[in-house]
């Protein structure tokens, strides 16, 4: 049933494609839906293999001719516009590189400092060890 709705769905994409995101904001239960079916710019690891796959293959403007079938559900796919990658040279780069992972370092070492002051505190009345948000341990009203 819902197969053969989505294939009347694409044929109707298919006579006029620019009813995309009318039709999308219409039909997809995908949370894409309140933006026209717009998934934003996609590189390559984004999405799983075979949405990846279909997506990569169309040219810019092109509308998948069958429905997608991946393990998220069905899909009509349609590319607007595609962003060639272009290679930098480290040159170029090397700036940004240092500071990420100079940023990454840095994080992971108050997360390890962090963890041994925690590890060291006598703490009571929250658990500091469920992740997120404190968690009160004991009795009582807020105040």
């Amino acid at each position: 049933m819902l197969r053969a709705h989505a294939n009347v769905v694409l044929q109707e994409l298919l006579a006029n494609p620019s009813r995309f995101a009318e039709v999308a904001r219409e039909q997809s239960n995908c949370p894409s839906a309140t933006v026209g079916g717009n998934l934003g710019q996609l590189g390559r690891g984004d999405t799983v293999p075979e949405f990846e796959r279909a997506v990569f293959a169309l040219p810019s403007g092109g509308l998948l001719p069958q429905l997608l079938q991946t393990r998220h559900g069905l899909h009509i796919v349609r590319v607007t516009r595609r962003i060639e990658g272009r290679l930098l040279p480290y040159e170029h780069v090397a700036q940004q590189i240092a500071m990420a992972l100079t940023s990454m370092s840095r994080d992971t070492a108050w997360r390890q400092y962090t963890k041994l002051l925690v590890e060291r505190a006598d703490v009571q009345g929250i658990d500091l060890e469920a992740g997120g948000e404190p968690e009160r341990v004991y009795g009582g009203s807020a105040a």
